[in-house]
C-alpha cells in the first residue's frame, strides 16, 4: 500500500471547490440525485465539483452504493470500511466511520474492521462479509467456498452490490487519494496504519460454471428497459441488450440502472481522446482481470487506432514498447492497483501531458472497469464469442 501518511497533508493536489463558485445549476441537480439530502459542502462533493459531468454521473452509481443497495445498512457500512481501509482511504474511512456508528457500529468493531476476517472478533456472517472483500479487494472475484458461504445468507443481488460496493469505494479511495481531498474540519485519521492487514484469494477464482444466471431482454421490469433505451449505445444497436454483461445485471435493476451514468460518460462525454480512453480501458481490464470487458475492449481498441504491438504490451504484466502517452496511461492504472494512489513522480507526468478533468477520467475509467469485472468475475459471465482472451498470467491466483 502507497504511503498513507503523505494523504493527510493539508494540500490538496485538486482543491475542493467552494459551494459559492459552483456552475450555476450543478447544485440542484447533484442535490436532486441525492435525494435533497445531500451534504454539498462536503469536502467530496466540492471536489467532485470541479469536473461537472464527472460528478453527475459518480453520483448516480454513489448514490445507489449508499442509499439503494440491498444490503442492510450495518453490512454495506462493514464493507465500506473495510474497503477504505484495505485501499488506505483516509477521507472516505473517516466519513464512514461517522455513518457506520450510526447504523449499527461501534467502536470496537470499527478496531476489529482494521484488523479484517481473521480477526477474533468476527463470527459467522460478520467473517464470512470481511472474508468476501479481501479476496473482492485482492483479485476482483471469490472463491467458490466463499461464493457458496456467502449465498447461504444473501440474495443474488445483495452478492452483486458486495461487489459493487467494494470496487466503487476502492474508486473513492484512489479519486480521493490521489485528489489530496483534505479531511473535514474536526476529524482525524481514525486508526489508518499503512499496513492492515489482508486475506488473499487461496484458488483459482475465475473459471468454472456461471454462478449468476442471465436475465434475458422480455424478462426485464419495464423501468429497466425505458432507463436502457436512453443510453446511446443501446439506441443505435438494442439487441446489443442481449449481451452477457447486460443480462448479468439485470439480474439487479436497481444496480443496473446505476452503473449507467458513469458508463454513458465515460463512453460518449469523458474528456480523453477516443485512443487514449481505450488504451486506460484495456490495461484497467487486464489488471481488474476482467476477462469479459478485456475482450469487449481491445476489439473498440483496434477500431480507434490502437494498434495490435500496443494491445500486446497492454497484456503483458511488464509492459515494454510503449512510450509517451501510453507509457503514462499503463503507468497510471497501475499505479492505483499497486499503491491506492498516484505517487508524485506519477502525478507530475501526468500534469504534463494531461488535463485535471482528463485525470480524474483516466481514475474513473479504472475503477468503473474494476466495477464492472469484479461483478460479471463473480457471477462467471460467460465471454462473447471472440479470439481475444485475457492472459492467464492475470487471472492465476493472487
Amino acid at each position: 500500500m502507497g504511503d498513507i501518511a503523505l494523504l493527510n497533508v493539508k494540500t490538496a493536489r485538486i482543491p475542493p471547490l467552494p459551494l459559492d463558485r459552483w456552475p450555476a445549476g450543478l447544485l440542484d441537480e447533484v442535490n436532486g440525485l441525492g435525494g435533497g439530502n445531500l451534504q454539498a459542502g462536503r469536502n467530496v462533493f466540492c471536489t467532485l465539483a470541479n469536473y461537472p459531468r464527472l460528478f453527475v454521473a459518480w453520483m448516480q452509481l454513489g448514490v445507489h452504493a449508499l442509499g439503494g443497495s440491498s444490503l442492510g445498512a450495518r453490512e454495506r457500512e462493514m464493507v465500506i470500511l473495510r474497503t477504505t481501509a484495505l485501499a488506505g482511504g483516509r477521507y472516505p474511512f473517516a466519513q464512514h466511520v461517522e455513518i457506520g456508528l450510526r447504523c449499527g457500529l461501534n467502536r470496537k468493531d470499527v478496531a476489529a474492521l482494521l484488523a479484517g476476517p481473521s480477526s477474533p472478533h468476527w463470527r459467522g456472517a460478520d467473517r464470512r462479509l470481511l472474508k468476501a472483500v479481501d479476496e473482492l479487494k485482492a483479485g476482483n472475484a471469490l472463491n467458490d467456498a466463499t461464493w457458496d458461504e456467502l449465498r447461504g445468507g444473501l440474495s443474488v443481488a445483495q452478492c452483486m452490490d458486495v461487489a459493487a460496493t467494494v470496487a466503487f469505494y476502492r474508486l473513492a479511495a484512489w479519486l480521493l487519494n490521489a485528489c489530496r481531498t483534505p479531511l473535514e474540519d474536526g476529524q482525524q485519521g481514525i486508526g489508518m496504519s499503512a499496513t492492515v492487514p489482508q486475506e488473499r484469494l487461496e484458488e483459482n477464482a475465475y473459471a468454472g460454471e456461471p454462478r449468476i444466471l442471465p436475465v434475458p431482454p422480455e424478462d426485464w421490469p419495464p423501468a429497466l428497459l425505458e432507463e436502457t433505451a436512453k443510453w446511446p449505445g443501446l439506441v443505435a444497436r438494442p439487441e446489443l441488450r442481449n449481451a452477457g454483461v447486460y443480462v448479468t445485471f439485470a439480474n439487479h435493476p436497481a444496480l443496473f440502472q446505476a452503473i449507467g451514468g458513469p458508463a454513458v460518460h465515460i463512453l460518449n462525454a469523458n474528456s480523453l481522446p477516443d485512443r487514449a480512453r481505450e488504451v486506460a480501458i484495456i490495461r484497467a481490464c487486464a489488471r481488474a482481470r476482467g476477462a469479459y470487458p478485456y475482450r469487449q475492449h481491445v476489439g473498440i481498441g483496434r477500431s480507434v487506432g490502437v494498434a495490435e504491438s500496443e494491445i500486446a504490451a497492454l497484456s503483458r504484466l511488464q509492459p515494454t514498447g510503449l512510450g509517451g502517452e501510453a507509457r503514462l496511461l499503463v503507468d497510471m492504472v497501475d499505479g492505483l492497483y499497486r499503491d491506492n494512489n498516484l505517487d508524485d513522480s506519477l502525478w507530475a507526468r501526468a500534469q504534463v501531458l494531461f488535463s485535471n478533468d482528463q485525470i480524474m477520467d483516466v481514475i474513473l475509467i479504472c475503477g468503473f472497469y474494476g466495477l464492472i469485472s469484479a461483478v460479471l468475475n463473480v457471477a462467471r459471465t460467460s465471454l462473447e464469442p471472440g479470439s481475444d482472451s485475457l492472459p492467464e498470467h492475470f487471472i492465476e491466483r493472487t
